[in-house]
C-alpha cells in the first residue's frame, strides 16, 4: 500500500512539472520560431485579465490605488508608471503594445504602446474575453439583443469578421477557439471544423494538451491503487 501511495505521489509531482513546462513552452508570450506568440498566459483572461506579464520585464496591471487605471511596474513593485487613464480588463501584452477592454467605454477594445503613447480604439462595442495573438485579436461582443457572438480582427482592429454566432469565447489556442453556449465546443479557424466537447456549459476552459494527458495519467494511477 505504501509503495502504491509513493508511486502516486511521484506521478503527481511529475504531472505538476510537466504542466509547468507546458505553460512555459506552449502558452508563453515569449517569442518562438515554432510557437505562435501570445499576449496572454494560462487562465489569466478567465480570471478577468487584470494583470499581465510583458517581455520587457514589466508587469502590466489595473491599479487599485489610482482609480483602477492602467499601470506597469517591475515584479518587485518598483518603477511604477501610469500607461493610461482608462480602466482596463482582459489585459494582453504583445510586442510593445498593451491591448485591453475599457470599462468606461462600454468595454470597447483599445491598444496603447507600453510607453503610454499612441492610444487607439480598435473595436467599438460591448466586448469580452479578449485574446491577442500574432494572428490577430479574438473576442466576443454583444449585439443590440444582448446576444454574444465571437469575432476575429487584425491587430490594428481592421478586417473584423464573425467566427461564430450565439456563443461566448472561452479560449484561443493554436488556431482554435473554444466556445461556450449551452455546450462546450471547439472551432478550427483554418478548416472550419467544429467539435462538441461537452454537452453542458463549462465556465472556464484551459485546453492544454499536456494537462489533459496528466489528468488521464493520474486517473490511471489512482485507479490502480
Amino acid at each position: 500500500m505504501k509503495k502504491k501511495i509513493a508511486v502516486f505521489m511521484m506521478a503527481s509531482i511529475l504531472a505538476l512539472s510537466l504542466v509547468a513546462c507546458s505553460l512555459n513552452d506552449d502558452n508563453s508570450n515569449t517569442p518562438s520560431a515554432s510557437v505562435e506568440q501570445l499576449g496572454f498566459e494560462g487562465g489569466n483572461i478567465s480570471a478577468g485579465g487584470l494583470v499581465c506579464r510583458g517581455n520587457d520585464g514589466n508587469i502590466y496591471y489595473r491599479s487599485e490605488s489610482d482609480d483602477w487605471k492602467l499601470y506597469k511596474a517591475k515584479p518587485d513593485g518598483s518603477e511604477k508608471t501610469k500607461i493610461s487613464d482608462r480602466i482596463p480588463s482582459c489585459i494582453n501584452v504583445l510586442d510593445d503594445w498593451v491591448y485591453f477592454l475599457d470599462y468606461r467605454d462600454n468595454f470597447s477594445i483599445y491598444k496603447v504602446r507600453t510607453n503610454g503613447t499612441e492610444e487607439t480604439k480598435l473595436v467599438d462595442g460591448c466586448c469580452g474575453n479578449l485574446y491577442v495573438a500574432d494572428s490577430g485579436i479574438y473576442f466576443d461582443m454583444r449585439d443590440e439583443q444582448n446576444i454574444s457572438h465571437v469575432y476575429r480582427a487584425d491587430l490594428d482592429g481592421r478586417n473584423m469578421t464573425t467566427l461564430f454566432q450565439n456563443a461566448s469565447l472561452m479560449y484561443y489556442y493554436k488556431g482554435k477557439i473554444y466556445l461556450g453556449s449551452a455546450q462546450l465546443g471547439v472551432y478550427d479557424i483554418e478548416t472550419g471544423d467544429e467539435k462538441i466537447l461537452a454537452q453542458t456549459y463549462i465556465y472556464i476552459t484551459y485546453p492544454w494538451t499536456t494537462a489533459e494527458y496528466i489528468i488521464g495519467l493520474l486517473t490511471k494511477v489512482s485507479s490502480a491503487i
